[in-house]
């Protein structure tokens, strides 16, 4: 599916790890300069099921969820834009976290608070193959 965003000349990504993202002493991912104008965070996520059927990707709204806890942690890094690695089929998604913030797609409300929030892989900004994104990870090495 394409959207406006397609039919812009944007570069590929790129990004280099400069630090964690843990939230609730739990390792979501990594957030580093970019050739955006602020911090990208990256996380690896399942498209597909995997371990006994898990899958990252929800199925009922089309999307990736992310728990507002995740996304305050993220906005406090510095992180506008958030690249999901598909680590099954070689993609990468772009879209920014203005987009989680405005959702009214909730996949669960937490016992400890807040909710997991989605957006639909139709709306985010981009797709990228990941041989076209330049991700750098914290020893140097491209990915």
């Amino acid at each position: 599916m394409t959207n406006l965003y397609d039919f812009q000349k944007i570069e590929p990504l790129k990004i280099k790890e400069k630090a964690p993202i843990i939230v609730r002493g739990h390792t979501l991912g990594w957030a580093g300069p970019s050739n955006r104008e602020s911090n990208v965070a990256v996380t690896r996520r399942h498209r597909h099921p995997y371990s006994g059927g898990k899958q990252d990707y929800f199925r009922k709204f089309r999307g990736y969820c992310y728990g507002e806890n995740a996304l305050d942690v993220m906005e406090r890094m510095g992180v506008q834009r958030i690249a999901i690695e598909e680590v099954d089929n070689g993609r990468v998604l772009e879209v920014d976290l203005v987009q989680y913030r405005q959702s009214e797609l909730y996949a669960e409300t937490f016992e400890i608070g807040g909710r997991n929030v989605c957006v639909p892989i139709e709306e985010m900004i981009h797709s990228w193959d990941i041989e076209d994104c330049t991700i750098i990870d914290k020893d140097g090495n491209r990915r």
